[in-house]
């Protein structure tokens, strides 16, 4: 046998390769060096020791005594294993999971499992699974689960609807007839291009936006169903059928844009959320006994002939504005008609609110028909409020104590007005009514800019309390031969055109002249009064 010189460096690198395949820190002669190696295992050998460890954590096989063993398996209990893949959690225990295939359009109860893969067949595409572990609504847009249009889920232990969850199949078509589900979830239905019917016998609730933009929906009845979220039906256009006998609520937008819906049955319902029917431009009439508030926008531009509520006490802005269609109203109780309510509103030809005290902004303007307004109550008639109705020829404002700016603009078939307890009229309040023959308002102090302008028939008009006249107040008034100042002091008169274009002007008129009829006792002063001089051959003494 030859010989090999061998340092000590060199033994040294054999104990360190030892103890690096062993896990051990002893140290080694040459003559153990031998044993060492031979009892180091081989990727071949299977014996394995298992351990079991109470808590998840790192632990080195050493700390086990385990130095002569390659590898460690830990068993930690209620943790995962291969066999246990699939299983779920319930109540600390490891259990299979449910699996629900899914064939058809039809509503599946789930309410044993708390988990489920839902498969859904079709025709052109491979068998899509996915697993459902929380509330939500599931789309093929979002989740590239082509198979299937949309899965709505509620899951037992999460607030849903126990464990029922509803399937609507993309390649199936037709009306769903649902026993299950005690509510449909926000956006359930969103965009469904194959729905055409749904039945829920249970459910009390639709959430928002669940059957929106559904361009088969035709028709819907949910016979307890107490609720009915923000924009629920919004844009289905073919939806022509409601029937909710028990909805008590309607949000905002529900129904918007419906526009084949001709048939609403909602008895109960006792609020008109804001444009809650508006667009709805095939409903022709509707019965809601028991609804005290209408918002606004609620029934704008629909195809209604006539409105009746016997207990609203607001109807909201633009609510029924551009219906179109409109011949009568009916609100023995209301107490208020907000802005634009009733706006363009062409066919209305009359209105009796006999409690309203409030008619707000252009609430009737450019009511081309409306021929006669009865409001014994009303306080305040705000601007534009009956604008441009043209054919408006009696107004009953016994009470009105105010009455705002153009309020009455363009009114030219409007031949008197009769407002004994008015103390302030605005601006352009009768601007261009040109059939206005008579006035009388014996209590408003002042006669501001263009209130009476261009009323061409206006003859006569009596004031008993004026105090100021301002600045193209009776201008263009052509046939105003007779004005009636009965104050028991001088009304000062603001600006010298007040009377441009009518009788009262010299300079400015051709004809017979109009006289200015004033109390005996100030006619000396009416005539050498500020703008009132030339005037004075105007001015003459009323004899009672």
């Amino acid at each position: 046998m030859s010989k090999v010189l061998v340092t000590e460096s060199y033994i040294h690198d054999i104990a360190s390769a030892i103890r690096a395949k062993n896990g051990q820190s002893a140290s080694y002669t040459p003559s153990q060096m031998a044993a060492a190696i031979g009892s180091i295992r081989s990727a071949g050998d299977l014996s394995i020791i298992s351990k079991s460890i109470s808590s998840n954590g790192a632990y080195n096989a050493s700390a086990y005594s385990a130095d002569a063993f390659s590898g460690v398996i830990v068993n930690v209990p209620n943790t995962y294993q291969v066999a246990d893949e699939g299983k779920v959690v319930s109540s600390g225990t490891l259990v299979a999971q449910g699996t629900l295939n899914i064939t058809s359009n039809a509503t599946y109860d789930t309410m044993l499992i708390s988990q489920a893969i839902v498969s859904v067949p079709n025709s052109v595409y491979s068998l899509i699974s996915k697993t459902i572990s929380e509330n939500g609504v599931y789309r093929p847009s979002s989740d590239g689960a082509d198979a299937y249009s949309e899965v709505v889920v509620n899951v037992s232990g999460s607030g849903g609807d126990d464990a029922n969850y509803l399937i609507a199949a993309k390649a199936s078509s037709g009306a769903i007839t649902d026993g299950i589900l005690s509510s449909v979830p926000n956006s359930a239905f969103y965009e469904n291009v194959e729905l055409t019917g749904f039945t829920g016998l249970l459910v009390s609730a639709v959430g928002e936006n669940a059957f929106a933009g559904c361009s088969k929906l035709s028709f819907v009845s949910i016979p307890q169903c107490k609720s009915v979220l923000t924009d629920a039906f919004q844009n289905c256009h073919i939806l022509s059928e409601i029937n909710l006998p028990s909805c008590e609520n309607v949000a905002s937008g529900a129904f918007f844009n419906c526009r084949s819906l001709s048939s609403v049955n909602i008895p109960n319902l006792n609020v008109i959320a804001a444009d809650a029917f508006s667009g709805c431009t095939a409903l022709t009439s509707i019965s809601f006994p028991l609804c005290q508030t209408i918002s606004h926008r609620g029934f704008a531009n629909t195809a209604l002939v006539k409105a009746e509520f016997p207990l609203v006490e607001s109807i909201g802005q633009g609510a029924f504005m551009k219906c179109r269609s409109m011949v009568s109203v009916s609100f023995p109780n209301c107490i208020s008609v907000w802005d634009g309510a009733f706006s363009s509103c062409y066919s209305l030809s009359f209105i009796d609110l006999p409690k309203c005290i409030v008619v707000s902004s252009s609430a009737f303007m450019y009511c081309s028909a409306l021929k006669e307004a009865y409001l014994s109550s009303c306080g305040t008639i705000m601007a534009y409020a009956f604008a441009f109705c043209s054919s408006l020829s009696l107004i009953s404002i016994p009470s009105c104590v105010g009455i705002h700016y153009y309020a009455f603009t363009g009114c030219s078939s409007l031949r008197s007005v009769y407002a004994p307890e008015c103390t302030g009229v605005g601006s352009n309040a009768f601007l261009n009514c040109r059939n206005l023959s008579e006035v009388y308002f014996p209590k408003i102090s002042r006669i501001v800019n263009n209130v009476f302008c261009s009323c061409y028939s206006l003859a006569k008009a009596s004031f008993n309390a004026i105090s100021y006249i301002s600045a193209n107040a009776f201008a263009y008034c052509s046939n105003l031969i007779s004005l009636y100042l009965l104050g028991s002091s001088i009304a000062a008169l603001g600006y010298a055109n007040a009377f441009i274009g009518t009788p009262m002007s010299a300079s400015s008129h051709t004809g017979a002249y109009g006289s200015i009829y004033v109390p005996s006792s100030l006619v000396a002063n009416y005539k050498t009064a500020s703008n009132w001089s030339m005037y004075s051959d105007r001015i003459t003494a009323y004899e009672d």
